[in-house]
């Protein structure tokens, strides 16, 4: 087989490699809670992000998104304890939907 009949195969295995490769997300932080804190009352919060033909939008960054709006929710917050997250997802045709919802207890 000549050699560029042989490289031509691999381009489908490159492009692969390269969608699969570039889905990546950093840590996100979470604040621990303050020594003496004050429990201010249940915080919710909510993103989403889709994934369209293999192309990231909003995925990366819907958990801390969700995290500082449930930090949001109650003022005065200063920091959440007892988190819970839940992630929930559906296929809607050229891609899918990604939710992470976060409850917590705020504190001040």
């Amino acid at each position: 087989m000549p050699a560029t009949s042989r490289s031509h195969h691999r381009w489908p295995l490159l492009l692969v490699a390269l969608l699969l490769g570039a889905c990546s997300s950093g840590f996100i932080k979470v604040t621990p809670p303050p020594g003496n804190y004050v429990k201010l009352g249940a915080a919710r919060g909510e993103a989403c992000g889709t994934n369209v033909l293999l192309i990231p939008i909003g995925l990366n960054e819907r958990l801390q998104n969700a995290y500082d709006q449930a930090l949001a929710s109650v003022p005065n917050a200063r920091a959440l304890i007892d988190v819970t997250m839940q992630e929930r997802w559906f296929f809607w045709g050229l891609g899918t939907m990604r939710c992470t919802s976060i409850t917590a207890v705020a504190v001040r």
